[in-house]
Order: structure tokens, then sequence, then C-alpha cells
């Protein structure tokens, strides 16, 4: 027999271990067999009959779960013996059944599909089993490549010989494989163990266009995932020319023993390198790593080119600061060190070679990432109770730059006194200095050592349905030396204030499968917050470099109103917000003082967070009330998600902020996301984006964004991917007002580390 035609056969059995013969009745004084738990959404009935025997039919979203399979399916037919346990007693076991309608075993990691099955192990010796159109996804241990089996038929009568109709085996995911082994019929004699198998009309059907490139019948391996290639990509932009970009690597891993004493290779680290082409600007290189083993984790990254510099005059590159040095880069190490379980160290590099690097080279990075620091952290932390030592020079004179040299903090929050009371401490000492940009020469530099140490005490209590919490704060801190002055400087503060909250909830019994709803609670509070604060010294007398120094007197009132709808999944149990809708505002007594001239203090702790903004013309008029704002997050499952923000001006009557976010999915192959974002006399932008899986093989991608203040188009992205079973191919056209660049680009990303874009940095 041909040896391919011999493994497919073989695999047809493999399904068979998913149902097995019962076990032996349990010898007495052994363990008891494991409760089957029986599970369904309809309706459960049981037929006697005469003889004593018991027909029992379960429907629907029915799920019976024990210790070795779990069993899905539409309806369930079983068939009890006389004196036999039933469902969801002890010692109720599954020896006959009938299942229909998206039937699906799980077992060991293995997945059954089948329309309708029928089994019957009551009799060992005379077992029958019956399957149309049955599927089984498992996966080879050997390769670790994945397996799929499919049949019209399988069955076999009262313990006779196994047969199987139209069986293939591919190794292929595709509902329409590229390619599979097909036999008309198998046919298993007696046990498959003795090897009389026979295989009648078996064949490899290859589809010439899909055929894999890594992947051959003889070394059915896909090296795809092997080969160390993670990106290859071909650009051509306006400011780079011609371009290849390519990004290498592997994945380091060691053997893990699990506690069944099964073998798993985990990844515990990755070590690459990039190489570019640009014809405009010449070759780039650079290693990079990540590693995370034993209580430690971190990575690096490294990036150099020598610069050609043969750039095209733009707007983009009128507005970079001039460099005039060829060798530029960026190095970036981070690692993070669990010493043990309350204390960690943090160390962390990241030194660059221009102020115009990062925008140039590492676009993605630059728009997404913190600026670039270097610190050293050490990080106590015990209940309530946390220190924190740090250490942050500055590595670049062309930023603009807080050090740190050091900073040590000490926390307690909310530490239980008598009577009810809680105390929340924080105190910190700093050798600060502010370091200015070198191309900003009108900026000061200077520097103090500060200490700063806050107490606050609250006492919580309840008033009938409404939760008082009072509090008192006393602040000191101090300065050894000012802006010009040499000499030292104090400053005592003080804040008093509270929140009373008054909330009430209701539970409905609403049930929405099709968005994801089993019960809902709705909770609706309404909460006012007070503050006042004092102040001996102005924010404009001592140095600024935080948070810390810009402390002054303020007061206020604010008022929150709030719903939510929180929601249960039937699926997963999870609680989650459906709706969540707040108004706020915020009102100041001392209008005067506090609302006209822009002041952090307006959203610092202890304040609220809604800051005022200047009229058109640039001032800022006293006024009483702050905007109105309200905020609205809807939910549904994973298919719909909005969050939203607007800020409504009492005295005019007119928005003046909007933010909006929109993600949703009408069918399961396609999302689309549409953002807005308004402030009055900045911006008014518009964005919609789609994600269409046209087919297995095809996605279609987009992405636009207008400015309608400005007129302009800020961005388009256009991009059509291709399944070609070992790696994608990304065709992409782009334009980008911001960096006044059209670009076209070719991408192809091997299938190693799931679906990764073309785009790289």
């Amino acid at each position: 027999m041909p040896g391919l035609p011999v493994r497919l056969a073989v695999l047809a059995l493999g399904f068979l271990a998913l149902f097995g013969p019962p076990a032996r009745a349990q010898e007495p004084g052994g363990d008891a067999e494991p409760r089957l738990e029986l599970e369904y959404q309809g309706s459960l009935q049981v037929h006697r009959q005469d003889d004593g025997e018991a027909l029992i039919t379960v429907s629907t979203s029915v799920r019976v779960r024990g210790s070795a399979i779990t069993i899905f399916c539409d309806h369930l037919v079983l068939w009890s013996r006389e004196k036999s346990p039933m469902p969801g007693a002890e010692g109720f076991r599954l020896t006959e059944f009938y299942a229909e309608g998206h039937v699906r075993l799980e077992s060991r990691g293995q997945v059954f599909e089948a329309e309708r099955i029928y089994v019957d192990f009551s009799d060992r010796d005379r077992r029958t089993l019956l399957v149309d159109r049955g599927r089984l996804d498992s996966q080879s241990k050997k390769k670790g490549l994945p397996l799929h089996l499919t049949a019209a038929e399988f069955r076999q009568l009262a313990g006779g010989d196994v047969v199987g109709k139209d069986v293939s085996v591919t190794t292929c995911e595709f509902a329409v494989p590229d390619y599979r082994l097909q036999a008309r019929e198998v046919v298993i004699h007696e046990d498959w163990r003795s090897g009389d198998i026979e295989v009648f009309g078996a064949a490899l059907y290859i589809d010439p266009l899909d055929f894999p490139v890594f992947w051959t019948p003889v070394v059915p391996v896909q090296l795809g995932a092997h080969l160390p290639l993670r990106r290859l990509k071909y650009e051509k932009t306006r400011q780079m020319g011609h371009s290849v970009l390519s990004k290498w690597g592997y994945d380091l891993r060691r053997m893990l023993i699990e506690g069944d004493g099964s073998r798993n290779r985990e990844r515990w680290a990755y070590v690459g390198i990039d190489l570019d082409w640009r014809e405009k600007r010449g070759v780039g290189f650079g290693p990079e790593y990540d590693y995370e083993l034993d209580g430690m984790t971190g990575f690096g990254d490294l990036y150099y080119i020598h610069d050609e510099a043969n750039v095209p005059g733009s707007d983009f590159q009128d507005r970079l600061v001039p460099v005039e040095r060829e060798e530029r880069g960026r190095v970036r190490l981070f690692h993070r060190q669990q010493l043990w379980e309350p204390l960690s160290f943090d160390l962390e590099l990241h030194d660059v070679s221009d102020p115009n690097f990062r925008e140039e080279f590492l676009e993605k990075e630059f728009k997404s990432d913190k600026s670039p620091e270097s610190y050293a952290l050490v990080r106590f932390m015990r209940d309530n109770f946390g220190m924190t030592a740090l250490y942050r020079p500055r590595l670049d004179a062309f930023f603009s730059y807080v050090e740190y040299l050091p900073q040590v903090t000490q926390s307690l929050l909310s530490e239980g006194l008598p009577l009810g009371f809680y105390l929340t401490h924080n105190a910190q000492a700093a050798n600060v200095r502010f370091l200015k940009d070198r191309n900003q020469p009108g900026l000061d530099q200077y520097r103090t050592v500060r200490t700063d140490i806050q107490e606050t005490v609250s006492r919580p209590f309840s008033v009938g349905p409404v939760r008082f919490l009072p509090f008192a704060a006393g602040r000191w801190t101090y300065w050894d030396e000012g802006y010009d002055d040499p000499w030292w400087t104090n400053r005592y503060a003080a804040a008093v204030g509270g929140s009373a909250r008054l909330s009430a909830w209701r539970v409905f019994p609403w049930k929405l499968e099709e968005i994801g709803i089993d019960g809902v609670r709705h909770t609706t509070s309404l909460e006012g917050r007070y503050v006042r604060q004092y102040s001996s010294t102005s924010p404009a007398d001592v140095p600024q470099f935080d948070a810390v120094d810009q402390v002054r007197e303020f007061q206020e009132i604010t008022l929150e109103w709030r719903n939510r709808l929180e929601a249960r999944d039937p699926e997963s149990g999870e609680i989650y917000d459906a709706v969540n809708f707040g108004v706020t505002v915020e009102f100041y007594p001392d209008a005067h003082r506090d609302t006209r001239s822009r002041t952090s203090q307006n959203f610092l702790y202890p304040q609220h967070w809604i800051t005022l903004a200047p009229d058109r013309r640039g001032a800022y008029p006293s006024r009483n009330v702050s905007n109105v704002h309200f905020d609205l997050e809807l939910r549904a499952r994973s298919a719909f998600e909005l969050r939203a923000t607007l800020d409504l001006n009492p005295y005019t009557g007119r928005i003046e902020e909007t933010h909006m976010r929109l993600e949703f999915r009408p069918t399961p192959t396609l999302a689309i996301s549409l953002g807005q974002q308004y402030v009055t006399e900045v911006t008014h932008t518009v964005g919609a984006g789609f994600e269409w899986a046209v087919s297995e093989k095809w996605t279609l991608l987009g992405r636009t964004e207008y400015d309608f203040r400005g007129e302009r188009a800020l961005e388009h992205r256009y991009a059509v991917r291709r399944d070609m079973h070992d790696f994608d191919v990304e065709l992409e056209v782009r334009y980008d007002d911001g960096r006044d660049e059209f670009s076209a680009s070719v991408g192809l990303i091997p299938h190693r580390k799931g679906r990764a874009e073309a785009g790289g940095r």
C-alpha cells in the first residue's frame, strides 16, 4: 500500500479517539467516575418506555461537559438503560446518543465537527458509530503542523469494519484547501494497529495557482515558519526614493515540562536585525532583541545610517531642525528585574543622534511612543505602602528636559486610623534641574533641591442612601533656591473639601443574545464635590518643573450625574458596561481669581479635570460656570463600540469641543471605524477606515482623514492583502499631508507571528 494513503487512513482513525469505548465499571472502593455536566437553553423531556428504558430529548444550545471531552450541539437525544442514572446525576454516562445541528466535540486539543452523529457504545464488542459530514482539526506532534481531516461519511456497524467515504487530509487551513490527499473510500478491518487497512481511489490534488511556495509533499513542513525573514518591503517615496526594508530574526525557545509530564517549547527571547536600503539616504541597519525569563524582561533596539541626505525640498523638510552630521542613529535599551515580589528595578537608556531622526526614519515610534528618556528606577510596593528611587539624567542636548538626580518618593494610601479615619501620606525629595533645548536660546536653565510632604485625612460615612467623604489636607514644600534668588523658599498649602454621592440601581431580566446581553443592571448616581485650596506662595515665585510647583489658591464645586447599564455576556459570563453616560459641570465661586488665566490647577489633584479654554480672541473672560461636559460609551460585545465626549459652553450655547471614536462589525468579515475631532478655532477633522476580508485569501484595507478647517486631506491609505498560504503580500498606496509625502509599496510578511502589517518602523 502506498505510504501517503496509509497515513491518510491512520489519520482518519484519529477522531475515533474522541469517542472511545466506555471505561469499565469501577472496582468496589475505587474512585468515582467524573460527573458529566449537562447544560441547555431550551427544554429536557423524558419519555419512559414499558421495558424501563427512557428516551431523553434535549434542546437547544446543548453542552455536555466531562473531564476528557466536551460536546456542543443544537439538539441531543439520549437512550438511558434500565436503572441507569439520569442526566446530571452521579454516574451518568453517554453510552448511546444522537446529536445534530452544529455538532462540536473538543478533547485534548482536538476539535471534531459534524452535521449529525450517532454513537452506541453500550456493547463494547458491537459498537456503532455513524457520522455525517465530519471534520477533525488536530496538530502534528512531530512537525507542529495543523492537520485537517474531512469525510462525507464515517460508519461502523455492530463492531464491524470502519468505513470512510470521501476522506481527505490537508495541512492547509483554508476552507477550500490549496492541496489535499483524498481517498474515495477507506476501510479499516478489525483493529487499525494490525495494519489491515484498505484505501481506494487515493490521489493528491493541488491547485496550481495557490500551491504554497514553502511546502512539498516530500518535506511537509511550513518552511515559512522557520525562515529568519520577518518582513520584506519595497516602497517608493518622495523623501527616500526607492527603498527596500527588511527585518530578519529568530525566536529562541526553551523546553518546559508541564505538571502532567508533557513537554512544551516556550519562547523566551527574540534576536533579529533590520537591513534597509534607501536610494536617497543610504544603507541603514541595526540589531534588536527582546526577552522574558525568570523574573526579568527587556528589549533592545539599535539603528544606524550613514545619511547621504539627498533630499528634495518640501514643507516637511523646511520645518525640521537643520542637521549637519551624516552619522545618524538611535539606541534604546530597557531591562526590568523583579528582585523579589515587592521589589523591582528598571533601567532604560534612550539616546538619539539628532532631534529629527525618529520623525524621519522611525515614523510609527515617533507618533505613538513616548519621548526619549533615560532613567534608573527602584520600586518597592507592598500592600498600601510604596517607595521609589529615580535617577533621570538627560543624554541629548536638543530636548528640553527635567532631570531628577535623584528623586525619592514615599507613599502610604488610605491607612486606617481610629474612629474610622484614613490617612494618605506622600513625601518626595529631589535634586531637580531643568535643561533647555540648545536650539531654543530664550529659555532659562535652573536647578534646586526640593522637598515636598503632603498629608490627607478623610472620614467616610453614610446618612441614609447618601455616602459622604470629607477630607482635609496639609502640604509643605521647600526649595533651596529660586529662579534667580539663591535663598531658600517655603510654601505652605492646605485643602479642605469633600464629596457626597447618591446612588440607586435596579436589575432587569433583559436578554438579547444577538448583542451579548443576558440580564441588565441600571445604576444612576448623582455626586457633588467641593474643594477649597490655599497656598502661601504663588507659582510665579518658585521654579517650575512639574505638578508639585503648580499649586495655587483655587476653589471649585463639581456636579456629576452618571448612568450605567451593566450587562452580562451570555457566553463568557463577563460583566461589562453596555452603556456609560455622564454629565459634569464645575462652578467657580471666585471666578475673577480662578478663571481669568490659563492654569493647570484646574485639573490637578484634588481638583476635577474640566480645563477652561480661551475665547476666540485668546482671552480668558471671568466665568462662574465651566463648560458642560458630556461623555458616552456604548458597547455590544466585540461587534460595536462607541466612545464620545462633548463640551457645551453654557454662555454662548455653542459646542466648543467634541471627540468621537466608533468601531463596529456589520458582518464577521467587515470592520469599520469612524473618528471625529473638533476644537473651536483649532481643528475639525473626520476620519474613516475599514478592513474587509472579501474571502479567505483577499483582504481590503482603507483609511482616510480630512481637515474641514484647513480644507485639505490629512491622510489617505489604501491596501489590498493576499494570503499566499505561507506569507501575505500587501500592496499599499498612501498620502500623508503632514510629511508632504506620497508613497506606494509592496510588502511580504511570512506567517509566523500572526497577520503583521508590512509597514515596519
